[in-house]
């Protein structure tokens, strides 16, 4: 059983548990995975129907034939996004600053690893793209030695290239294609030279996914040698009883090279702060919290439907570390 609007990371997790179980001699049929809602975008449908997973809605759940239920990629039965009456037997899950992982997959990877279970290039494939998910392609600062173990050591050399291209490539959603046209507005986009600086604007937590694709979008562009996305994020908090304790925003800088001659990672922390840690020579993201008064001003914004107000906050956002990029550049 897994959260609502399921991704990769949950999609991927479910199938690892289940080839498991099936190679520890448990008939298919008796090993179901289920969830309410639709999957969070193409990209999640095709690998399930890539891998052979079939979801069902969680009111199928029969506690007469399901004995045992596990909950992956969520903390509780009782979250809003699972709503689950009941509880779960076994939890696997990495969204607790106490667990050292920055993906399900992760997790399910090393356990299948430890328990001697040889994964296939299809699951593997799968779980790779879990953990780039969840990590945004391991550059967040979420990602840790263990998401690296797993996604270097164990599962690179099993990806199914053309598999993982079909997934990946399947096509992009209203929700990409309203992101893009904000990126390659005028109103947003910056080049000059090989460098392109822009913007996605006011983004979703789920919509996140979205800013590495727009990067490396952009990033195929003839002479185009490194590309910055910037975007408002909104993150939402629950304890484990499903009510909202937080809401936090973030800018999240999306940093793509293709030459490698200067370190996006140490570009980012330059112009974004100490806070961007994730990355390496090609590719960097991070948070960088916004302040409480921001926050209560955009919320304001959002209230009294001032579009104005809140374009005019991104934007003066935007530009603001527009000129730190350049300046940078002129060093």
């Amino acid at each position: 059983m897994t959260h609502k609007k399921r991704d990769p990371d949950a999609i991927a997790s479910c199938a690892a548990l289940k080839r498991w179980f099936r190679n520890q001699g448990i008939k298919n049929e008796n090993i179901e995975i289920f969830a309410d809602g639709d999957p969070i975008s193409r990209e999640t449908k095709v690998m399930a129907d890539k891998i052979g997973i079939e979801v069902y809605p969680l009111k199928e759940i029969d506690r007469r034939k399901h004995k045992v239920i596990i909950l992956l990629d969520a903390a509780s039965t009782k979250q809003a996004n699972v709503r689950f009456k009941g509880e779960a037997n076994l939890i696997i899950d990495h969204h607790s600053d106490e667990v050292p992982y920055g993906s399900t997959a992760t997790i399910m990877t090393l356990l299948l690893t430890v328990l001697g279970y040889e994964i296939e290039e299809d699951l593997a494939t799968a779980l790779t793209i879990g953990i780039d998910t969840d990590t945004d392609n391991r550059t967040s600062k979420k990602v840790t030695k263990f998401d690296t173990l797993a996604y270097r050591k164990i599962l690179s050399s099993l990806v199914d290239d053309r598999l993982w291209k079909e997934i990946v490539d399947c096509g992009y959603t209203a929700s990409f294609r309203g992101m893009l046209s904000k990126a390659i507005s005028k109103k947003y986009f910056f080049k000059k030279e090989s460098t392109i600086i822009t913007g996605a604007g006011y983004v979703k937590e789920a919509q996140r996914i979205y800013l590495p694709k727009i990067a490396n979008f952009l990033l195929d562009e003839e002479g185009v040698e490194k590309v910055i996305v910037i975007a408002i994020v909104e993150h939402e908090t629950a304890d484990k009883e499903g009510n909202v304790i937080s809401y936090e925003k973030f800018i999240i800088p999306t940093t793509r090279s293709s030459t490698g001659t200067e370190n996006a990672a140490d570009l980012n922390r330059r112009i974004f702060g100490k806070t961007v840690t994730g990355g390496d020579t090609f590719k960097s993201s991070g948070e960088l919290p916004l302040k409480n008064g921001d926050i209560k001003f955009i919320e304001r914004a959002k209230k009294h439907k001032n579009k104005e107000a809140l374009e005019g906050y991104f934007l003066d956002i935007l530009n603001r570390y527009k000129e730190k990029i350049l300046e940078e550049e002129t060093k």
